[in-house]
Order: structure tokens, then C-alpha cells, then sequence
């Protein structure tokens, strides 16, 4: 490991979460102080920033002459791999099933929810044009996310911890990294990361984990945006 690594590691697994949790807060005040905020712009200062941070990582593992593998993009289909697909189809179809029973649920429900979904309320999707930029951010958390917490974290962890410790490690941090959607939601996010990096234990590749990310961003998207746009118009939001 080079001086990179470990001060890009700082990035992750520091000025991440707090950062993330500061540029939230700053975007509450904004909404408090009666700006309008279009859940676009949300997206695309999240595309740069996570963007930005692959970049960082690809670089400094070209720069390095690392294997790809490695860095978990290795495609080797074994029986790890095969239970690993089974899995994953498995936990797609029953996400698609849970929300899409939101359709018919009842008012009460739906109420309910959208109170659970509190301050983030201003970053979710109202119509079909922010939905399908929603689709993009989903793409990239699958993809950046996975390579960053799960590929890279391992990778530099591994070095000083048996793996499943860099998996207990990793899932704490990918929650953290979440903290800004609130400290009640960061045991689950834990939970979450912690079934992704199990599938990368398992399957020895992110392209699963990839998947399952993106997926279940997506999913939980569509969800959302069917709930908000049977609701009123919130005040902070505006369609773009």
C-alpha cells in the first residue's frame, strides 16, 4: 500500500460521512429558509461527487499497475458465483413484489410512509423526469459504491484484518457514510451493506453486489415516486 491509499482511505471512511452530513444540513437550511430545491440538482451534485470518487480510486489503482481483480472484477463462475445469481434474482423479485403491493395499499399506509421518509423527502422523485434521473444516481451507487466500500475497502483492509472482519469494518462505514438520512436509519443501512459485502464473500466479484445496489435504489425509488405523486406538491420541491 502507498500514502494514497491510506490517505484515500481517510476520504472513505472520514471526510465522507461528514461531509455528506454538513452539504444535508446546509440543504435543510436552505428548504427552511423557503429556497426551492429541485431534487435534480440534488442528483447531480451526488453524480459529481461519487463520480469524483471513483476517479480518485481508478487512478490511483492504474498508477499502481493493480490487478483488476483485486479490485473485485473478477468474473469467475464457480459455485460461490451460482448461489451467489440464485440470490440475487431471488432478493430482486421479492423487492419488486413488496413495493410494488404499495399500489394498492391504503391511504393510511401511504400516509404513513411518506411520513417515514421525513427531510428526504426533498431528494426523492415526484414524476417520471426525475424518476429516470433518479435510475442514473441508482446506476452510479451500484457501481461507485460498491467498487469503493465493498472492492477497494476490502482490498486496503485486507491487508491488517481477516476478511470478515474487513466485512463487519466496511458495512459500518458504508452506514456512516449514510448518515446524513439520520442516525435511525444507519443500523439498517449496516444491515444492507452488510448483506452486500456478504455476496462479495460469496461470489469473490462485485458484479453482483453491483447489481443487487442498483437494483434495490431503483426499486425503492419508483416506490417513493409513486407514493410523493399521489400526495400534495411538498413546498421545497420543484419538478424539473
Amino acid at each position: 500500500m502507498s500514502l494514497l491509499d491510506h490517505v484515500f482511505f481517510l476520504i472513505l471512511a472520514v471526510a465522507y460521512p461528514i461531509t455528506g452530513y454538513i452539504s444535508f444540513k446546509r440543504l435543510m437550511r436552505r428548504v427552511t429558509a423557503g429556497q426551492m430545491i429541485s431534487p435534480t440538482e440534488i442528483y447531480r451534485s451526488t453524480l459529481i461527487s461519487h463520480w469524483t470518487l471513483f476517479g480518485m480510486a481508478l487512478a490511483i489503482w492504474l498508477a499502481t499497475g493493480r490487478s483488476w481483480v483485486a479490485l473485485g472484477f473478477g468474473w469467475d463462475v464457480d459455485t460461490g458465483f451460482l448461489i451467489g445469481l440464485a440470490l440475487t434474482a431471488a432478493a430482486i423479485v421479492i423487492m419488486m413484489r413488496q413495493y410494488g403491493s404499495l399500489d394498492s395499499a391504503s391511504e393510511k399506509t401511504r400516509a404513513s410512509l411518506r411520513r417515514q421518509i421525513g427531510d428526504l423527502e426533498i431528494m426523492m422523485p415526484r414524476n417520471s423526469a426525475e424518476l429516470r434521473r433518479f435510475y442514473a444516481v441508482s446506476a452510479t451507487a451500484g457501481i461507485v459504491e460498491e467498487t469503493l466500500w465493498r472492492g477497494y475497502m476490502f482490498w486496503y483492509l485486507g491487508h491488517i484484518m481477516p476478511l470478515w472482519a474487513a466485512a463487519i469494518v466496511t458495512s459500518v462505514a458504508f452506514g456512516f457514510g449514510h448518515i446524513y438520512q439520520g442516525a435511525t436509519n444507519v443500523p439498517k443501512i449496516i444491515l444492507i451493506g452488510g448483506v452486500f459485502a456478504g455476496l462479495y464473500l460469496l461470489t469473490g466479484s462485485l458484479w453482483l453486489p453491483i447489481l443487487l445496489h442498483a437494483v434495490f435504489d431503483a426499486v425503492q425509488g419508483r416506490a417513493v415516486c409513486q407514493l410523493l405523486s399521489s400526495a400534495s406538491p411538498a413546498p421545497s420541491s420543484a419538478a424539473n
